[in-house]
């Protein structure tokens, strides 16, 4: 695992970093280094090469907390508090366009500090990082409302890296959405969108989540994580795949 960024932590300043010097804060530093367009082979060590960016980006050649706050500018946008709305959903939504407008985005291979950020720590191969996403966003607009530890649930949506728990918990607790005409789907409800073979009795799996923004009936618009690589914005038709969606009345701020 590499360096995990606390809940709600812009990833914190390592201390002075030098050439030669090979660390997993090395690491973090090229991650950052390359998401603001100074690509360097992240590998931990501080290289000539490394050197190199840094000075053209900044016209020194060590790193120090104003560097620091320049390459982590990003986060800090997506993770400063917004001011709560009606309904925590419609909280999440804006927590999730403000992470659009922040250009968050993985590195290769679901890697990089925005996966770790939504994941807990985690990144790679395997880390499918859409419901985690959508979690964290969750988790956000419950922390702006009534601040609680990480490890409590937030609107009563689980704190999930699996869109089929998040599909589980939802057909479980009687709040999953089969069918979109007969309901109002609201800005901030969780889509899920389901496998080509999908089957809610016998193969109810789940490719993919985020959140609604704008509910046509025939089509919608999104937010979601991890679609062509990061948070992005989309306009979707029901088509081939099979969508359904957590009826957001669970998440009403009291």
């Amino acid at each position: 695992m590499s360096i995990k960024i606390p809940f709600g932590e812009i990833p914190p300043y390592p201390g002075e970093l030098v050439e030669g010097e090979e660390s997993e804060n090395v690491k973090l530093f090229q991650e950052l280094l390359t998401l603001v367009g100074f690509t360097v082979e992240i590998d931990g060590v501080f290289s000539v090469a490394t050197r190199n960016a840094l000075r053209s980006m900044t016209g020194i050649s060590t790193i120090n907390e104003t560097v620091w706050s320049i390459l982590t500018a990003s986060f800090s946008h997506a993770l400063r508090e917004i001011p709560a709305k009606p309904t925590l959903e419609a909280t999440a939504l804006e927590y999730a366009k403000r992470h659009l407008k922040s250009g968050a985005r993985e590195l290769n291979d679901n890697a990089g500090p925005w996966v770790r950020l939504y994941t807990r720590g985690y990144d790679g191969p395997e880390f499918y990082w859409c419901a985690g996403f959508v979690s964290f966003c969750i988790a956000q607009a419950r922390n702006t409302v009534d601040p609680l530890p990480l490890s409590h649930a937030y609107t009563g949506i689980p704190y999930s890296l699996g869109c089929d728990e998040l599909g589980e918990w939802a057909r479980d607790n009687g709040v999953l959405i089969t069918n979109p005409e007969q309901h109002s789907v609201q800005p901030g409800s969780v889509f899920l969108e389901g496998s080509a073979d999908f089957d809610l009795e016998t193969n109810p799996n789940y490719t993919h989540t985020g959140f609604v923004d704008e509910f046509y009936g025939d089509s919608f618009t999104s937010v979601e994580g991890n679609f062509k690589d990061k948070v992005f914005a989309k306009y979707r038709a029901f088509g081939t795949r099979v969508i359904h969606f957590i009826d957001p009345t669970v998440a009403v701020i009291a």
